[in-house]
C-alpha cells in the first residue's frame, strides 16, 4: 500500500510521531545584496536512522516592542506571506540535514528592512505529525499535492489575517481541536430526550473547518463555477449517501471509510484524505470551545447576536466569517446555516459516554433523521444553542457541511 503522510489525517497509510530536532546553533540568517533574507537550519533525526519527517513552522520576533516587559514579539504573519522553502510545512530529511529558506521582507510592508541579528531573531519549531499546529490550510489550485499544505501555530501567523476572502474561496482551514482527554459536559436538558446532559471523554483531537464549506470551495474540489463565501447546501444523502438502512454508506456501522457522492468525490481531490461530517459531539465540543453556556460566548441573546446571523438579525444567508469566531477560531457555529452531524436520531443516556459514534439505528418514531445543529439565519435564539440546536431533520432538507477529520 502507498503511504501517504500528511500531519494529523486519516489517510490510506500511516501518520510517523516522531519528532525531529531542530539544532538552536544552526539557526542562521542573512541578507544578500538584494532584498532576499536567508535562512538556514539543520533537522537532525529523533533517532540515529530515523528518517521521520516533521512539520517545520517559522517566526521572526522583534526586540521593538511596544511592552518594555516583552522583550521579543513576533513581527506578524502578515509579514511573512513571502516566506518560501522549507517553513509551515511539511519537511522531509536531506542528504546532509540542512534546510533553507527565503523571505523578502520588503514585500511585507517592510521596505526599509535590514536584517539585524541584534534586533531580529528567528524561531524555528519542529512538530511530530500526529501532535501538528494548531492550524492547517490546503491550497485548492493544488488539493492533492501535500507541498502546498502550510501550518501555523496560532492564527496570527497566518498571512493576511483569516478572514480574508482567499481563505473562504481558495483555501480550507482546519483548527486543531484539542479534544484528546478531555470530559465535558453535552447536551442542554436534565429531562430525557435527545438533548439530555451526559459526560463524554475523546480518546483525540481532531481537526475541524473554521469555516462552513462554502460554494466557491466546493466548486474547486467538484469542478463547477461558483465564486462566492456563501455556504455550500445539500441533503445529508447528497453530502456523504444515504444516512439509514443496510447501505454500505451507514453511519456509524461501516465508520468513515465508505462514503458515496460529494463525500466521495471532495477526498478523491483531497489526494485522499478522509475527511467527513463531524459527530453531534465533535461538532458541540467545537461550538462551546471549553464554555459551558448557552452559547460559544455567553448565556445573553445579546451574546448570540455576536457571533451569528440569525432571526433576529438577518433575513438572508450571509457571507461565512462576518462574525465574531469563538474562544478557537470556529466562526459560524451559531446561526447562518444550520450544519449536518453524523449521528442518527435517539434518545440520550445520561451514563457517561467515550468516543461517541451515535446510534446505529434510527428510533422508529422518528424514521430516517440525522442531527443538525447550530441553528440559521431563520432560527430563533434558543434554535442556535450549543446543546440544542435545530433538532434531528430529515436527510432530504438541505444544510451546510463542516469537514472534519481525526487526529491520528
Amino acid at each position: 500500500m502507498k503511504t501517504i503522510v500528511v500531519a494529523g489525517a486519516m489517510l490510506a497509510g500511516s501518520v510517523f510521531a516522531a519528532v525531529p530536532v531542530i539544532d538552536p546553533a544552526s539557526i542562521s540568517a542573512r541578507q544578500d545584496g538584494g532584498h532576499t533574507v536567508i535562512i538556514g537550519y539543520t533537522m537532525n533525526p529523533a533517532t540515529e536512522g530515523d528518517t521521520a519527517p516533521a512539520i517545520i513552522t517559522v517566526d521572526v520576533l522583534t526586540n521593538y516592542t511596544e511592552n518594555a516587559e516583552v522583550k521579543w514579539a513576533s513581527i506578524g504573519g502578515e509579514h511573512l506571506a513571502t516566506l518560501s522553502g522549507d517553513a509551515n510545512k511539511l519537511v522531509e530529511h536531506t542528504a546532509d540535514y540542512k534546510h533553507n529558506i527565503l523571505w523578502d521582507p520588503t514585500k511585507e510592508g517592510l521596505p526599509n528592512f535590514k536584517f539585524d541579528a541584534n534586533d531580529i531573531k528567528i524561531e524555528i519549531t519542529a512538530w511530530a505529525t500526529n501532535s501538528p499546529p494548531a492550524y492547517w490550510i490546503i491550497d485548492l489550485a493544488h488539493p492533492d499535492d501535500r507541498s502546498y499544505d502550510r501550518y501555523y501555530p496560532d492564527v496570527e501567523k497566518i498571512p493576511l489575517t483569516v478572514t480574508n476572502i482567499l481563505y473562504k474561496t481558495d483555501r480550507l482551514v482546519f483548527r486543531r481541536i484539542p479534544a484528546k482527554g478531555v470530559t465535558w459536559k453535552m447536551g442542554s436538558t436534565e429531562t430525557a430526550g435527545n438533548f439530555r446532559y451526559h459526560y463524554v471523554t475523546f480518546s483525540y483531537d481532531y481537526w475541524m473547518a473554521i469555516y462552513e464549506m462554502t460554494n466557491s470551495q466546493y466548486s474547486k474540489l467538484k469542478q463547477f463555477t461558483s465564486n462566492n463565501a456563501l455556504p455550500a447546501v445539500n441533503t445529508i444523502e447528497m453530502w456523504r449517501g444515504s444516512p439509514t438502512g443496510t447501505s454500505k454508506y451507514n453511519w456509524p456501522s461501516n465508520g468513515h471509510e465508505s462514503v458515496y457522492y460529494a463525500m466521495k468525490d471532495i477526498r478523491k481531490k483531497l489526494g485522499g484524505i478522509m475527511v467527513d461530517l463531524p459527530t453531534h459531539s465533535e461538532w458541540e465540543f467545537a461550538c462551546r470551545a471549553g464554555s459551558s453556556t448557552k452559547y460559544c460566548n455567553g448565556d445573553t441573546e445579546a451574546d448570540l447576536a455576536k457571533v451569528a446571523w440569525y432571526g433576529g438579525n438577518a433575513t438572508e444567508v450571509q457571507e461565512v466569517g462576518t462574525k465574531e469566531p469563538n474562544a478557537w477560531g470556529m466562526y459560524d457555529m451559531h446561526g447562518n446555516v444550520a450544519e449536518w452531524t453524523l449521528d442518527k436520531c435517539t434518545e440520550l443516556s445520561a451514563d457517561p459516554v467515550w468516543d461517541p459514534t451515535g446510534p446505529m439505528q434510527d428510533d422508529a418514531t422518528d424514521g430516517t433523521k440525522s442531527a443538525v445543529c447550530g441553528g440559521d439565519y431563520t432560527s430563533t435564539a434558543a434554535q442556535c444553542a450549543s446543546g440544542t440546536g435545530v433538532g434531528y431533520q430529515k436527510a432530504q432538507v438541505s444544510r451546510a457541511a463542516r469537514l472534519t477529520l481525526p487526529i491520528q
